[in-house]
């Protein structure tokens, strides 16, 4: 994991005192919204804001994380505010979300005790940095078998399901952050129309918390190359920069109209699910 990012409070003024840096990124983890909306300083006789930051990077993915279960939630918060800063300086940054299902890395579930077990028992254990609702987490899908995509197209069925081959796409609830307001719909829906078997015993089922994955792509049967041999590889590794690449044409587009990067996505995506997107539950 990349160390955690300088604030870009420190960037702006190396004369900014030391406890005035920690007290404005406390806002931004306590209230991320209203923090932004009034982070705004004077350094040297210059108004600036965190946009003056904004570097060259519009877009990273990431196809590795943690467990939520192995960092204190105040680093979690913390690291979660550098991300939201990213966004607000319109990069895009993309997470998988896993391999294992509702189980964490290598398939652990938390035992009472808060250790670890072999994922047959337990509570889940949603991934990190996943369940912070400033990145967009990205899960796997994979084509039904026998099924021809033209034809699905053309007929409107659904030619996707959540992937199952290989790896099990990661996904749940946070234990750590609140549920975003631009997901709110979502899962109040999910829960209405498709309530897990499950317990709070098993899982956060409050309704209130973050839920992942975002957005979801093809995560089976990748044909690479290595040393001259093919071979197929499979996980929401390939997925993530998958739909890095997708939102980047977006961006080529976008900059040759003179636009800027479209930074964060998961409030237009959740917005408008019906432009690109299809619901894919099983």
């Amino acid at each position: 994991m990349a160390a955690t990012a300088p604030s870009a409070v420190a960037i702006a003024s190396s004369k900014t005192q030391p406890t005035q840096i920690r007290s404005q990124e406390m806002d931004l983890i306590k209230d991320p919204r209203t923090a932004v909306a009034s982070l705004r300083r004077r350094s040297s006789g210059k108004q600036w804001h965190l946009t003056d930051c904004a570097p060259q990077l519009t877009l990273n993915s990431t196809s590795y994380g943690y467990n939520e279960h192995d960092l204190s939630p105040f680093y979690e918060r913390r690291q979660c505010a550098e991300y939201l800063k990213l966004g607000l300086m319109g990069v895009s940054v993309l997470y998988s979300s896993g391999d294992y299902g509702v189980a964490g890395n290598g398939g652990q579930c938390i035992a009472a005790d808060g250790t670890y077990n072999n994922g047959h028992s337990g509570r889940f254990n949603p991934a990190f940095p996943s369940t912070c609702p400033w990145v967009t987490s990205v899960g796997a899908t994979q084509v039904k078998p026998h099924i021809s995509l033209p034809n699905a197209i053309a007929s409107g069925t659904e030619p996707e399901k959540a992937c199952e081959t290989v790896i099990f796409s990661g996904g749940g609830f946070s234990n750590v952050f609140p549920l975003p307001g631009y997901q709110s719909k979502a899962v109040k829906s999910f829960f209405t129309n498709y309530p897990p078997p499950y317990t709070s015993a098993q899982y956060n089922n409050s309704q209130v918390t973050r839920g992942y994955p975002d957005i979801s792509a093809n995560g089976a049967n990748y044909v690479v190359a290595v040393d001259g041999q093919f071979s197929l590889v499979y996980g929401t590794s390939a997925s993530s920069p998958t739909l890095g690449s997708i939102l980047t044409l977006i961006n080529e587009e976008r900059f040759a109209k003179g636009l800027s990067s479209i930074g964060f996505v998961n409030p237009v995506a959740y917005k408008h699910p019906d432009v690109g997107f299809s619901s894919v539950l099983v």
